[in-house]
């Protein structure tokens, strides 16, 4: 049988190693959404769909090869 204080110790490693691992999310998501491209209010705008003249000049594109 393993002793009270391994299973102490692999336990405190483990909640350990989640609370760097939700540091380290929060962070790369903090970087990603107010990110200097979009500003904070990107994170909350809905995507864009593409304008009607550039899929004009995509399908024009095409059409040549």
């Amino acid at each position: 049988m393993v002793h009270p204080w391994v299973t102490t110790m692999v336990i405190a490693f483990g909640i350990l190693v989640a609370i760097i691992g939700v540091i380290a999310y929060l962070r790369m998501y903090k970087n990603s959404a107010w990110s200097p491209a979009g500003g904070k209010q990107a994170a909350n705008r809905p995507a864009q769909a593409v304008p009607p003249e550039e899929e004009a000049v995509s399908a024009a594109k095409n059409d040549k090869m």
